[in-house]
């Protein structure tokens, strides 16, 4: 695997003049295209994840899921991931294992990363979270809950839980039983069991 110091050797140049170029700091067009040269001949790329911990700013959002297990995460994952790609931004995931401490505990360590932004699948958000969102000044997603201070991108589950009742109904089906998880789950536990049970 080709490093930046054998692009410095090559370049005959220094490895902190290659480093200057890579973060875009200033570097004489002649060398420049010098570095271009032997980048372009070794197909040399840039580890991003290392170039994050020295620079201010980075192209990786970090993204935390409660499982990686579930079907609905790993399918939004891919969706996440996608339009990231698109944006030429990079995904670092963070599983909480359904614990909410865990959870609190990687929005600090993503941000020890120097990570862009967040995007949060939680199922539920708590003061631990926007006392972390606050302190850290970070953009943040939340996917899947909703809060008024935060960006969020919802699903309609009240909708969605009235539309399924009425299939059901249609059908004939009078005896019906709903599962769900506690009410600390806005979205879930709250909004889909409120119209499920009828409006």
């Amino acid at each position: 695997m080709v490093t930046i110091t054998d692009i410095a050797k090559l370049a005959g140049v220094a490895k902190s003049t290659v480093s200057r170029y890579l973060n875009n700091g200033s570097v004489s067009e002649a060398t420049k295209n010098k570095i271009e040269r032997v980048i372009n001949e070794t197909s040399y790329a840039p580890n991003a994840f290392a170039q994050s911990l020295k620079a201010k700013k980075t192209n990786i959002i970090g993204t935390i899921v409660p499982r990686l297990d579930s079907y609905a995460s790993s399918h939004t994952l891919i969706g996440i991931d996608e339009q990231l790609r698109e944006l030429n931004y990079q995904m670092l995931i963070s599983n909480s294992g359904q614990d909410l401490d865990q959870e609190i505990e990687n929005i600090y360590t993503l941000a020890k990363q120097k990570v862009a932004g967040m995007i949060l699948l939680p199922s539920q958000v708590t003061d631990a979270h926007l006392e972390a969102f606050k302190e850290l000044h970070l953009p943040v997603l939340l996917v899947g809950q909703q809060h008024e201070t935060i960006h969020s991108i919802i699903h309609n589950d009240y909708e969605a839980a009235y539309d399924l009742g009425k299939h059901v109904l249609e059908k004939g089906h009078r005896k019906i039983a709903f599962l769900g998880v506690t009410g600390k789950d806005i979205a879930v536990g709250v909004m889909r069991k409120k119209d499920f049970s009828g409006r």
